[in-house]
């Protein structure tokens, strides 16, 4: 699999995906079902972040589609969607897109960061806030 899915701190409260090249959305789908299951095993909000750097997006599917599947299927206790890449203007566009339609129903809020450091410490401040 070309997607590897992690516990990304010790406490459990983030998941990572490490995206390697050549990755394709049906290996998209089964890392969403586990990260799913992982989530829901939990008993806290529990956060993901999907490490897609160097990487291409597959061509067989509209980002658009996969990710509003991916926040429409994710548990209750599911915190942020925090996608790493630089200069990611194309998927900022698509992360609005779908945190608009997030507006009208439940679901996880996407955001962007350049690097996996800087993910993690958007993660770190949104649980200040929220305790």
């Amino acid at each position: 699999m070309t997607i590897r899915v992690n516990w990304d701190t010790p406490a459990r409260t983030a998941i990572r995906w490490d995206y390697e090249p050549g990755w394709t959305w049906t290996e998209h789908r089964r890392a969403a079902e586990l990260t799913n299951e992982m989530i829901a095993a939990a008993e806290h909000i529990v956060d993901c972040v999907h490490h897609i750097q160097g990487t291409a997006l597959p061509r067989d599917s509209f980002v658009l589609t996969e990710w509003r599947r991916t926040v429409e299927d994710a548990p209750p206790n599911t915190g942020l969607i925090m996608v790493v890449e630089e200069d990611a203007i194309f998927l900022d566009q698509m992360a609005r897109l779908v945190n608009h339609m997030r507006q009208k129903t439940w679901g996880p809020r996407i955001l962007l960061a350049d690097t996996l450091a800087e993910a993690r410490d958007t993660l770190a401040r949104a649980r200040l806030v929220v305790g």
